[in-house]
């Protein structure tokens, strides 16, 4: 099967997850969905399918780091008050909305996540082989919003970066509005297929720009391209997992396995602490890139980074 069609294949696996919430909190007539989600590119996808039908807030903001999050009391406030929560996937999520639902029975809880099979994230050896790539893991399933059904290690939270995961994230959220919103299903379903167009001609675009490098790694601090390199068949070597640095032995790993594989360039997203990999890029000689794994316009940020890796390889 051409990659171009895997997105749209993938939308066959793509079902809505509703872990809480009734029907009750309904959206009447002239009255504009309320949403919530955690991070700004789940907005875009949201603002995408609803267009000017819906309203969105962002947990997360710009310059914060999601892993460690913690809401304010306004955004708590605002919860009581929304008919959607679209979750992604976070464990500080689970942690609100048990806070939420005690003010906001009604919410409804959209797992965007449901029906993905998660990578697991890779985890360093001392050699800068990561434990991923000697064992070759298999993705964990998750069927729901809980734990994932096989699999060791921690799933991967970074699914807004893999063309076939957004496919079945706005899926998920298509489905959502046109059920708590009847009356607008039509557009939100307009919407829809525009944004899968457009998604389409973006994962094209990529398949054939990264044929001629398939096989090949690229370094970035923070671990949040895999679904992207998994898309492509590339290989992302991270320097910190889990939030923690490297040890200096590990870090002696990967500067030799990046002289060894002719890596220039360690990339590196604004929500992280930079030393470690501006180390490494020193001990090669290299560059220090940025690249934002939350920023907002999704699409458009998929070409910005392809457009960085692809030049690291040139």
């Amino acid at each position: 099967m051409k990659k171009g069609m895997c997105v749209l294949t993938a939308l066959c696996a793509g079902f809505l997850f509703i872990a809480s919430g009734t029907h009750e909190k309904s959206v009447t007539p002239g009255e504009k969905v309320r949403t919530f989600v955690s991070i700004s590119p789940q907005s875009y996808f949201v603002e995408r399918i609803g267009g000017g039908l819906v309203t969105v807030d962002v947990l997360v903001k710009p310059g914060q780091e999601p892993h460690t999050y913690e809401p304010t009391p306004r955004q708590m406030v605002a919860l009581s008050d929304a008919h959607i929560y679209f979750s992604v996937g976070f464990p500080f999520e689970e942690r609100i909305l048990r806070k939420v639902q005690s003010t906001n029975p009604k919410l409804l809880l959209v797992h965007t996540d449901g029906g993905i099979k998660r990578r697991m994230l890779e985890v360093h050896l001392d050699d800068g082989v990561t434990h991923a790539e000697s064992r070759g893991d298999e993705p964990a399933t998750r069927e729901d919003g809980g734990e994932p059904i096989h699999g060791g290690g921690e799933p991967d939270p970074h699914i807004w970066l893999g063309p076939e995961q957004i496919g079945v994230q706005v899926r998920n959220i298509y489905r959502a509005l046109a059920d708590i919103d009847p009356s607008h299903a039509q557009e939100y379903r307009k919407n829809l297929d525009a944004f899968l167009a457009d998604l389409e001609v973006i994962n094209a675009k990529l398949s054939v720009l990264f044929e001629p490098y398939r096989g090949r790694s690229f370094f970035v601090y923070h671990p949040a391209f895999g679904y992207f390199a998994d898309a492509y068949g590339l290989t992302q070597v991270p320097v910190e997992l889990s939030g923690k640095q490297p040890t200096p032995k590990q870090i002696e790993g990967l500067i030799t396995r990046a002289k060894k594989e002719g890596v220039r360039v360690v990339f590196v997203s604004p929500q992280f602490d930079h030393r470690s990999a501006e180390a490494i890029a020193e001990a090669i000689n290299g560059a220090v890139v940025t690249i934002d794994p939350l920023a907002k316009d999704v699409l458009a940020n998929l070409q910005g980074v392809a457009a960085a890796i692809e030049g690291a390889f040139r």
